[in-house]
């Protein structure tokens, strides 16, 4: 049989650490020095300077996500509005009806039966189809 100091069975009952007698009781005089203290400095602030200040955070964050939004969203626009043709444009543009009609024709025409039926039972259930 193995025996170790830290085995759990020789621990027993007694707790293995141990605290200051006046912990709690000092930890509750702390926290509620130290809550007093900030509401005494909230108290030392006029209520205009805080509403000042939530203001100027409002607008700051507003300028901040539309300034995120630009970053995201503008690049795109200002190359199609720049009237040159982005690569993925001339894709999209390139195509006509005659030649969609035809891709869409061979992809069905090479369709098992089964997906053909699988097709037909999704657009029917689809809500914006029907």
């Amino acid at each position: 049989m193995r025996t170790d100091n830290n085995s759990f069975e020789n621990i027993g009952k007694k707790m293995p650490y141990t605290i200051p007698e006046d912990f709690f009781c000092d930890m509750q005089k702390k926290l509620l020095a130290e809550a007093e203290a900030q509401q005494a400095s909230a108290a030392s602030q006029p209520a205009a300077t805080r509403k000042a200040r939530h203001i100027w955070l409002g607008v700051a964050g507003t300028l901040a996500a539309a300034m995120l939004a630009g970053v995201i969203f503008l690049p795109r626009y200002m190359s199609v509005s720049s009237g040159e043709e982005t690569p993925f444009m001339a894709e999209t543009t390139s195509i006509t009806d005659q030649e969609y009609v035809e891709t869409t024709e061979l992809y069905y025409s090479t369709m098992s039966d089964e997906e053909l039926a699988q097709a037909v039972a999704f657009c029917d259930n689809d809500i914006f189809v029907n």
